[in-house]
């Protein structure tokens, strides 16, 4: 919950942060950290799946798996998305390569039955209404 707050702070603040501490000839900075702050919402998932999951029931290898495989996919992304648009770019697959490990760790806590979707929905949703 804090995180998500941080996250829209720096997203509203971004072009004041970028010209208070970078000075003028930063521009594009302000959409490269709205891009790539998409990324620290998937990284909280992936994270939670990660760490508190999968190592948790034993299955680090899961883990290792799904960031080979981000690693390598954000690689090859960034070999044509970089080309094309730069940093754009960069931030662009990063955010994608993110979702994609998020949603890998998700899938196999789910088919390991180790992780309900609708418990884990309900009990934020319930945390959220009591604040």
């Amino acid at each position: 919950m804090i995180g998500l707050l941080l996250i829209a702070g720096f997203s509203v603040f971004s072009s004041n942060l970028s010209s208070w501490y970078l000075g003028s000839g930063y521009g594009e900075v302000p959409l490269l950290l709205q891009i790539i702050l998409v990324r620290f919402v998937f990284s909280g998932f992936s994270e939670l799946c990660s760490n508190q999951i999968c190592v948790a029931i034993g299955k680090e290898k899961y883990s290792t798996i799904a960031t080979i495989i981000s690693a390598v996919l954000n690689y090859i992304f960034d070999y044509f998305f970089i080309i094309k648009t730069g940093a754009i770019g960069a931030t662009i697959t990063t955010a994608i390569c993110e979702f994609l490990v998020s949603l890998i760790f998700v899938l196999l806590a789910v088919k390991k039955d180790s992780f309900l979707l609708r418990i884990y929905f309900c009990l934020f949703g319930n945390i959220y209404f009591l604040l």
